[in-house]
């Protein structure tokens, strides 16, 4: 085991590994833990436990919103798709058009059905914008969150050695995520300024309006996850979650 992960264990454990060891190893080699140690283990083990429920919310708000910004890019595509098959059924004003034995590269959509499917994901659309705003939110007060908790584990004294990896860890992962949570924050904001009447036409200058709505949002998506391009930092975070 990792000498960390071990007295991360071991601090978590509140003293219960040491005790273990007496059953089975000579009283004379074992030093056991003072009462002001075990005192200030269960100061601390609270205030970690609350830290990393704050990275755990923080973590799987992360995860739904990566999915919200999927349902975005799919959105964007089927409503642009259906504009402009709705524009194509209204320039063809001749209703035979198409209905002989001739190949068409029109749809065999309805307009009733066009229109139907048309409403249904703008609303849709709408809903994951508004989601994307709530779970951005949730990061940043789950940020908040593990700041306070940091905080009281600093003005702790008498730190013990397992203590102190314990938190050197948490200073790691709350700067990481602090890190991550800006990043994404830009990478939503340029979602929602992105939403406007290119959404529904081609016509408008691209370099006026932060590019075309469903490229924004195929860039946004592809750039939200950071997994590869930093594991060390994640792998500290997925072992603080793992314990």
């Amino acid at each position: 085991m990792d000498p960390s992960q071990e007295a991360f264990q071991t601090f978590m454990l509140g003293g219960e590994a040491s005790s273990s060891l007496e059953t089975s190893t000579p009283s004379k080699t074992i030093s056991t833990p003072s009462s002001s140690s075990k005192k200030g283990t269960k100061r601390f083990g609270p205030i970690v436990t609350a830290f990393r429920g704050r990275v755990e919310a923080w973590v799987q708000a992360d995860s739904q919103l990566n999915n919200v910004l999927h349902s975005i890019l799919n959105l964007r595509n089927r409503i642009w798709w259906e504009r402009k098959k709705l524009e194509d059924s209204n320039q063809n004003k001749n209703s035979w058009h198409c209905t002989g034995f001739r190949q068409s590269n029109h749809s065999f959509l309805l307009k009733e059905d066009l229109e139907t499917a048309f409403s249904h994901d703008l609303l849709q659309h709408e809903k994951m914008l508004a989601g994307a705003r709530t779970l951005i939110s949730s990061m940043a007060q789950a940020q908040d969150g593990m700041g306070r908790r940091l905080d009281e584990f600093l003005e702790m004294e008498g730190l013990t050695d397992a203590a102190q990896n314990i938190q050197d860890a948490m200073l790691q992962v709350f700067h990481f995520l602090g890190e991550e949570l800006y990043r994404k924050q830009c990478l939503v904001s340029r979602i929602m300024d992105s939403c406007h009447d290119g959404l529904l036409s081609d016509d408008l200058k691209e370099e006026k309006l932060d590019g075309n709505p469903r490229s924004v949002a195929k860039q946004c998506y592809n750039a939200w996850l950071s997994r590869n391009t930093r594991k060390n930092e994640w792998g500290v975070v997925n072992k603080l979650l793992d314990f």
